[in-house]
This record gives structure tokens, C-alpha cells and sequence, in this order.
């Protein structure tokens, strides 16, 4: 199981692109799909953490190799430029939800 997740990982590094705009529609939909389809909820939910699993190890994985040759405060910097990008994403996907659920 841990070598299947592994190989994950490291053939989503070399698409992180697709991976995380897949992240992006899964979870909003999970996110709508509380408003309106409830019964659809807990599957997309597994599919978004099934999702995180593979996405954050392959982000991290695509920084520390792209830091491998510099200081670690330049990786450390980077790391945290992607969690303040994961926390705009969160509080924008957060109000396109409410204010779609409030219709």
C-alpha cells in the first residue's frame, strides 16, 4: 500500500498542474454538494483527502528538489509562499461557496 502511494506521489510531481486544478473541482464540488446534494458529500469527500494525499507529499517533494542545491531558508521561504497560496485558495473557495449556497 505505501509503495503504490509512493508511485503516486512521484508521478503526480510531474504533473502537479492537473493534480491540483483536479484538487480545486473536486473540492469545490464536495463543497457545493453539502448545499444541495448531500447524499454526495461523503464520497467526494474521500475523493478530496484521497486527493491531499497525493498532492501535498508530491508539492513538498517538487520543493525540496528544486532547493536541494540552496540554503534551507530558501526552501523553508518557499514552503511558506504554497501554504499563504493554499490559504487564499481556502478563504476564496470558502466565500464562492457560502455565497453560492445562500442562492
Amino acid at each position: 500500500m505505501v509503495g503504490v502511494w509512493k508511485d503516486a506521489v512521484t508521478q503526480a510531481a510531474e504533473r502537479l498542474f492537473e493534480l491540483g486544478c483536479a484538487f480545486a473541482a473536486v473540492d469545490v464540488l464536495a463543497a457545493l454538494s453539502a448545499c444541495f446534494v448531500p447524499l454526495l458529500s461523503p464520497l467526494l469527500d474521500l475523493a478530496r483527502i484521497a486527493l491531499l494525499l497525493i498532492l501535498v507529499p508530491a508539492v513538498l517533494r517538487v520543493l525540496a528538489m528544486q532547493h536541494a542545491d540552496r540554503e534551507d531558508a530558501d526552501l523553508m521561504k518557499a514552503i511558506a509562499i504554497a501554504v499563504g497560496v493554499a490559504t487564499v485558495y481556502a478563504l476564496v473557495r470558502t466565500a464562492v461557496v457560502v455565497e453560492v449556497c445562500s442562492l
